[in-house]
């Protein structure tokens, strides 16, 4: 109906923690994962995160692709050997392609990412005990090739926050500062946007109003095509992704 988005958006509810990933960038994925994106990807978290929700990011100082290898292959220690980085409605994580991270249990969000489902697992089980087939764990790459999708970048906890957290962001909740691959805003009562692309999603996040003249409400997720120009009346809040 609206012809190739190149966005991937999702409103993500999890009831408990998800497994440790990593997702590649463009040039990975373009030199060996036959695909012409890779999977970076951005949170925004809603009302109803949980009081204790956090998610994990990075390595912390001083872990190698060594470590890392002995810790999976004796599925052991991993988490800790990421950030815990307690999150609440309002915040922003963003995730470069090649950083580990596992999104925490409780968290409520819109996820934005590169439209792709290019991952390598570190986890050969959920946190619930479902185990994971081991194509998902290597992506194609097999168990010694996944091990290269990873950036070994060792950041302490204040130098991750700075890089990639933002604490109660509105209006432009993420731009070219970050990524030239995807923006979103956050955008609440008589707002008008102009914007970079003429196709994406909104997500209506509260209250109720108008959008370029259609009634919204809490709830509504609509992808819209042929527009650059976003008005909005009334007290809805959306979050606008493109």
């Amino acid at each position: 109906a609206i012809g190739a988005l190149p966005i991937l958006v999702k409103l993500l509810d999890s009831d408990e923690r998800l497994v440790i990933q990593a997702h590649p960038t463009v040039s990975f994925a373009k030199a060996r994962m036959n695909s012409p994106v890779g999977k970076t990807e951005c949170w925004y978290f809603l009302p109803g995160t949980a009081p204790d929700a956090c998610v994990y990011l990075g390595f912390r100082p001083g872990i190698t692709r060594e470590k890392w290898i002995a810790a999976f292959e004796a599925q052991a220690g991993m988490v800790e050997m990421l950030h815990r980085i307690p999150v609440a409605p309002g915040d922003f994580v963003f995730v470069d392609g090649g950083v580990p991270h596992a999104i925490g249990g409780g968290c409520f969000m819109v996820e934005l990412q590169e439209p792709s489902d290019l991952m390598v697992v570190a986890e050969r089980f959920t946190p619930s005990g479902r185990e994971i087939p081991e194509k998902k764990l290597h992506g194609g790459l097999g168990l010694d090739g996944m091990f290269d999708v990873y950036s070994y970048e060792g950041l302490s906890f204040d130098e991750i926050c700075a890089r990639y957290v933002r604490r109660g962001v509105r209006g432009r909740i993420l731009g070219p500062e970050l990524t030239d691959k995807f923006s979103e805003w956050l955008l609440a009562g008589r707002d008008v946007l102009e914007l970079p692309r003429d196709r994406g999603v909104a997500v209506v996040t509260g209250g109720e109003g108008a959008l370029n003249g259609m009634a919204v409400r809490k709830g509504d997720r609509l992808a819209f095509a042929n527009e650059t120009r976003l008005a909005f009346t009334g007290s809805a809040e959306v979050v606008v992704c493109a």
